[in-house]
C-alpha cells in the first residue's frame, strides 16, 4: 500500500514540475525534510529497543532446579536494566552437540516479573514439533547444543503489550 501511494507521489511531483517548477521544488523539499525527521525518529527508537533487549539476558542449560522432570530445560533471565521487567519473549534453538546445523526451534513467551538486578528461572519442555524431520521418539535434551535469545521485553510503564 504505501508503494502506491508512493507512485502516486512521484506522479504528482512529476506533473508539478512540468507546470510550476518552483512549487514541485518546494514539495520535494518539504517531503525530503519530513522523510529524515521521520528516518530518524524510527532509527532512534530501533536502537533503543536494541539496547533495552541487550539489557536483558538469557542463559539455557539442562534443568537442575525444575520441580517436574520432563521440563528439561532451565532458561535463566538477566536483569541488567534499571527498570522491573514484566514479560519476556525469547527464541530457542538447539544443534546436535558439535555440529552447526539448526535441529530445533521454538519460542518462549513468559510474563515473568525481574526487579532490576535480579534473575528468574524459567521450567521449558522442548515440544516435540519444534524439531525438523526425522524427528527424534525420545527428546534427550542432554544431546543437543542449546541457546537463546532474548527478542522482546516489556518494562515496568511500557504502555505496549
Amino acid at each position: 500500500m504505501i508503494w502506491i501511494a508512493a507512485a502516486l507521489l512521484t506522479a504528482t511531483v512529476i506533473m508539478l514540475y512540468y507546470r510550476r517548477r518552483r512549487l514541485a521544488l518546494l514539495v520535494v523539499s518539504v517531503l525530503s525534510l519530513a522523510a529524515i525527521i521521520i528516518w530518524s525518529f524510527a532509527s532512534g527508537v530501533s536502537q533503543q529497543q536494541r539496547q533495552e533487549r541487550q539489557a536483558v539476558s538469557a542463559s539455557i542449560g539442562l534443568a537442575v532446579s525444575c520441580a517436574e522432570p520432563e521440563q528439561a530445560l532451565e532458561i535463566t533471565l538477566e536483569n541488567n536494566s534499571a527498570s522491573q521487567v514484566r514479560r519476556v519473549s525469547l527464541t530457542v534453538a538447539a544443534s546436535l552437540a558439535g555440529q552447526a546445523d539448526i535441529v530445533y526451534r521454538g519460542s518462549v513467551r513468559e510474563g515473568v516479573i525481574i526487579e532490576p538486578g535480579s534473575t528468574a528461572t524459567l521450567c521449558y519442555k522442548p515440544l516435540y514439533h519444534g524439531f525438523r524431520h526425522p524427528r527424534p521418539d525420545v527428546i534427550d535434551t542432554s544431546l543437543y547444543d542449546w541457546r537463546s535469545e532474548v527478542t522482546v521485553v516489556n518494562f515496568d510503564g511500557d504502555v505496549s503489550n
